[in-house]
């Protein structure tokens, strides 16, 4: 027993994936939040790379890098997101808190 654990103390496992980082090194951070009016211009840029039509109203939308990569409608509708980057994580959690908020 004490063999085991003297052997599992000296084992070091290799990760298997690398965490996304920016270009200063540091880990990228996710905002979820409201769209704001100023949004609409990038909103439909992102519907436009989803190939859907944007729903009308606000959104709540997830944004990474400055840039929004996933936006769900809180007054129903599709949720669009950029199909260039894995957005499945971001996808889940705008969708659900678009069902958390009061319409």
């Amino acid at each position: 027993m004490f063999a085991q654990r003297r052997t599992n103390r000296n084992f070091v496992q290799t990760p298997t994936t690398t965490p996304e980082r920016s270009s200063n090194g540091s880990r990228d951070s996710v905002t979820i939040r409201r769209s704001a009016p100023g949004d609409g211009p990038e909103l439909g840029r992102l519907a436009h790379l989803d190939d859907r039509r944007l729903a009308a109203g606000p959104h709540i939308v997830a944004e990474r890098c400055g840039e929004i990569v996933a936006a769900a409608p809180l007054e129903g509708g599709t949720t669009i997101a950029n199909p260039f980057i894995h957005t499945a994580d971001f996808v889940s959690l705008i969708e659900l808190r678009a069902r958390q908020l009061p319409t």
